[in-house]
């Protein structure tokens, strides 16, 4: 189950090139276009083994790049446990945790950039997700105390699924 997932390790975005072989089908409304086609791979200790969610991401609207709202279909290809392929609701639940790193209303690390931790996230579901891509409509509310909430909208190909909230805090990176 992916409650048993403890601690996320890692993750690291892809070249262009690798993106341009993959031949997953793009969802209704996203995009191929490189700027707002990423792949990702997201790592997840666990009890024995460290898990690859190995996702990937096609945005609707907004681009990677860029502060702000953002609309973004992600399908979750690793396996998650004992190297069963996810269901649907794991899939939903992974996806559920790209809410604040799509959304973000400030730059990423680096010199002057911002780390942004999301030590709760809530997922409401009102049926389980069909098919392999999940839908995040993601916005994210900054409070200019170190605070915040990413909230996103969750959508399969045959429409809304559910709600996931994530507290944030925020800080500036040296």
């Amino acid at each position: 189950m992916l409650s048993r997932l403890i601690v996320v390790a890692a993750f690291a975005v892809l070249s262009a090139s690798t993106l341009a072989r993959a031949a997953d089908p793009v969802p209704a409304g996203a995009s191929s276009d490189a700027g707002r086609y990423f792949e990702m791979r997201k790592y997840y200790a666990m009890p024995g083994k460290l898990a690859d969610l190995n996702a990937t991401l096609r945005g609707a609207q907004g681009r990677f790049a860029d502060v702000g709202p953002a609309v973004v279909w992600i399908r979750v290809c690793g396996r998650v446990v004992d190297d069963d392929p996810p269901s649907g609701v794991q899939r939903a639940m992974a996806a559920a945790d790209f809410g604040n790193g799509v959304s973000r209303e400030l730059p990423f690390g680096g010199a002057g950039g911002y780390l942004f931790i999301n030590p709760d996230l809530t997922v409401y579901l009102h049926r389980p997700p069909v098919g392999d891509w999940i839908c995040l409509d993601a916005r994210t509310h900054l409070s200019g105390v170190g605070t915040g909430v990413a909230e996103s909208a969750l959508s399969d190909g045959q429409g809304r699924i559910g709600r996931s909230v994530q507290a944030l805090l925020v800080d500036r990176l040296p």
